[in-house]
């Protein structure tokens, strides 16, 4: 909407009277149904200087300061310059030419309504603005009409569950298949004015089927009260860089309640052999949706989403029965050629047996005869030693006699 307006000012300078042009503003609003809007609005201010004495033929320049206001007779403001401000202050040099300068703002405006009140699809806003000495000749049309949409809010807030799976791990001696849940908690709040909810879609994305590995997954949607889903497949490649991408959607018509429970439900079997320890990701996520021209996400543009991650943990597990088998038989082995080597050393031969085998049987080696000529040589080399003998003998007579 472009604007035309000019109000006149007397200033007495020097040198006479001159006309300083200025700028006011009125709308006349008429709004129908609407209950908050800000349409922005645009300004032109113009200034120029002309003498009142037709007999000077001078430069004439003055230099003006002016201060723009929105609502400057109310203690409550309800106009704003860009920036949140209220008023502008601007200085600028005037002479004979007309200068303009282009200003824009905004109205924020509230109506209230009554709570049981239908509306339609649209409310049309009309304004108009007037001066007290419009020039006729700058703009002859000085109004302007627009049609605003009525849309109405939709707050959506979904939470998951701390009772969702968040870990499920396989090995070889475990259990072979997993059952895990990722529980959501969906409230719906609606405006007071909205007498005809749209339909509500809750769209559940689950991981794609694996296309390799020893594990595989299946998904299913269940909420209360009961309803049928409808599957899509997205054919969606694998990404390694965001691996949680849905590979396909369940889309599950919502009765609407203000809280509503989704579980998300999955298998999981192990059906191959574990080669070798790895983790991945597996996820879900939540968001409702409706197909509505009338309503409108309340805080954000698009759909609220929640997610729940779960990791897989796939561990790799030695078989250790044939290491203990061949453990024990290399145990006996090495036993059996430690005996080996002490065998042929001679360690388990007796030094006795070959003693009495290398001397004819008879003990310490000494044969019979040898042993007899030992004694009587021994008896015969010391003849000494019978003598105290005798000389005792001999005494103990003489002492009887």
């Amino acid at each position: 909407m472009k604007d035309s307006c000019i109000t006149v000012m007397a200033m007495e300078l020097l040198s006479g009277f001159f006309f300083f042009g200025s700028a006011r503003l009125e709308l006349h609003l008429d709004v129908r149904g609407a209950r908050s809007f800000s349409p922005p609005l645009n300004i032109t201010i113009c200034f120029q200087i002309k003498s009142l004495i037709p007999q000077f033929q001078g430069h004439l320049v003055a230099n003006l300061t002016y201060t723009l206001q929105l609502d400057g007779h109310r203690t409550r403001r309800r106009g704003l310059f860009p920036g949140g401000r209220h008023e502008l202050r601007r200085n600028m040099a005037v002479t004979t030419s007309m200068s303009c300068t282009d200003f824009s703002f905004h109205f924020p405006m509230i109506f209230n309504t009554v709570v049981n009140s239908s509306w339609g699809d649209s409310v049309e806003l009309h304004a108009n603005v007037t001066c007290n000495n419009e020039d006729s000749g700058l703009l002859e049309d000085n109004s302007a009409t627009t049609i605003i949409p009525i849309l109405y809010p939709i707050n959506v807030l979904i939470q998951d569950q701390e009772n969702s799976t968040l870990y499920v791990s396989f090995t070889p001696k475990g259990p072979k298949i997993h059952q895990v849940k990722h529980i959501y908690q969906v409230r719906i709040q609606t405006s007071i004015h909205d007498h005809n909810i749209p339909t509500l879609e809750a769209v559940v994305g689950v991981p794609q089927p694996p296309s390799e590995g020893p594990i595989t997954h299946q998904w299913s949607v269940q909420m209360e009260p009961p309803v049928p889903c409808h599957y899509e497949d997205l054919k969606r490649l694998p990404d390694a860089a965001e691996p949680c991408l849905p590979g396909a959607l369940f889309r599950c018509p919502v009765v609407f309640r203000q809280d509503i429970l989704v579980q998300v439900i999955g298998t999981l079997e192990l059906v191959g052999e574990i080669e070798a320890s790895s983790m991945f990701s597996l996820c879900s996520s939540l968001s409702i949706s409706f197909n509505s021209s009338k309503h409108f996400h309340l805080y954000g543009s698009n759909a609220p989403l929640a997610q729940v991650v779960m990791k897989v943990d796939v561990v790799y597990e030695k078989q250790m029965l044939y290491l203990y088998v061949l453990s024990g038989i290399g145990g006996l082995l090495l036993l059996l050629l430690i005996f080996i080597v002490l065998y042929k050393v001679g360690f388990f031969k007796r030094n006795l047996k070959e003693k009495m085998e290398a001397g004819g049987g008879v003990p310490n080696g000494i044969p019979a005869e040898d042993s007899e000529q030992l004694a009587s040589g021994e008896e015969a080399g010391d003849p000494g030693c019978l003598k105290p003998l005798h000389e005792k003998d001999s005494e103990s007579g003489d002492g009887k006699d």
